[in-house]
């Protein structure tokens, strides 16, 4: 019955002319020629489901730089990747290639005037960051870099699904209520009922760029995320929905928290009530790159890294890849995310003993949602068809 009414659909879309009827409010008249193809515009290594929603964390490409102006103010708007759509999860690495001097940067989502949220801030030179922001109006954001010595590329997406955004095209990322946290100490944040949060996705911003800021979870001591700079992003798993720990350097008005979403679907934290990130040290130094031990096939891992001294460098990469990121410079401590390979390995190289990893937790491998109807050229986010049935 499914199938006659779906074959009965096509004919009318096909020979019904200026009668050709709406499908959710859209205008079947407008509809032309129709193909079928995953949400989100799939992508190599994906494959469908039947829900129609995508899952997972798609990878995108460090291979070249995102194009836009870098004139010191912000691009409105700037359009990433085809496959993001509104309130998706955004990951950056940004690198600054000067080899001396700070360079200026910032991202928010693209909005319908001018948004709110400003995290730009001086890069240190030789340094590279990861940077999350919620896709805005149209999937777009707005980039601000000072010059061309700062090179963004695109890690990849989490599809709005996958996640709870605060931040969007419309309201600021949330500011964490400080009131009595105390200075050179780790502070409780219970961030209230909300569902199923296993990790919240933070903006560290700070008035010195000596100042270190961490977030951990509240029962777990040791190989806390603890980052430097004036502005530094990090995934720190929660407990029990509620509660994370933030660390303060000096006083709690040197620092400031922001909260950009959590995680929740497709998401599994590696660090728990009792079991801390698991150590990824490689204990060897320089070329060829060293494995990692292995997480899901094709899943994307969280990794924080550390270093004991500002002229240690790093670089991580899926295993073979020829792209890799950039971890060196005065950034000593930082958070990545990086796509394994089939089998599940990424691989990295340290300058010294003094460097470490640890991993905070992995998405799940990406899937394309599956059978949206789509027009030739553009797509129909209103109107789908999955697994032989109409969906909203």
């Amino acid at each position: 019955m499914i199938r006659f009414l779906l074959l009965f659909l096509f004919s009318s879309l096909a020979f019904a002319g200026s009668d050709t009827p709406d499908i959710n409010g859209i205008d079947g008249d407008d509809l032309g020629a129709v193909e079928f193809s995953g949400a989100g515009g799939g992508g190599a290594g994906s494959s469908g489901n039947c829900s129609g929603a995508e899952t997972g964390f798609q990878a995108g490409d460090l291979s070249t730089a995102i194009t836009f102006t870098q004139n010191n103010s912000y691009q409105d708007p700037v359009d990433v990747n085809a496959n993001i759509e509104e309130n998706d999860l955004i990951i950056f690495h940004v690198v600054n290639n000067h080899a001396t001097l700070d360079r200026d940067f910032g991202v928010r989502p693209n909005a319908s005037g001018s948004h709110s949220d400003d995290f730009s801030a001086d890069i240190q030179e030789n340094s590279g960051m990861m940077v999350a922001v919620t896709a805005g109006i149209n999937g777009d954001v707005e980039i601000t870099a000072e010059d061309s010595n700062i090179a963004v590329y695109y890690v990849g997406r989490l599809p709005a699904s996958q996640w709870i955004e605060v931040q969007n095209a419309t309201t600021q990322a949330t500011a964490i209520d400080e009131t009595g946290f105390s200075g050179s100490a780790w502070n409780t944040e219970t961030l209230g009922a909300g569902g199923t949060r296993k990790a919240a996705i933070l903006v560290m911003t700070s008035l010195n760029i000596n100042r270190d800021g961490g977030a951990r979870h509240p029962s777990r001591a040791t190989n806390h995320q603890e980052n430097a700079g004036p502005v530094n992003y990090m995934i720190a798993n929660m407990h029990t929905d509620t509660q994370l720990e933030m660390y303060h350097h000096v006083n709690t008005t040197d620092q400031e928290y922001y909260i950009l979403g959590y995680l929740n679907e497709g998401y599994t934290p590696y660090e728990n009530a009792t079991t801390d990130m698991r150590d990824d040290s490689l204990g060897t130094t320089g070329t060829p790159y060293t494995n990692f031990t292995a997480i899901g096939n094709n899943n994307t891992g969280v990794w924080w890294r550390k270093s004991s001294a500002n002229t240690q460098t790093a670089y991580i990469r899926t295993e073979g890849d020829t792209d890799a990121y950039q971890l060196q410079g005065q950034e000593r401590t930082n958070t990545f995310i990086v796509t394994a390979d089939s089998s599940g390995i990424v691989e990295g190289i340290i300058s010294a003993l003094g460097t470490d990893f640890f991993l905070v937790g992995q998405f799940d491998a990406y899937v394309a949602g599956s059978g949206l109807l789509n027009l030739v050229g553009g797509n129909l986010n209103e109107a789908s068809i999955a697994c032989g049935g109409l969906v909203q």
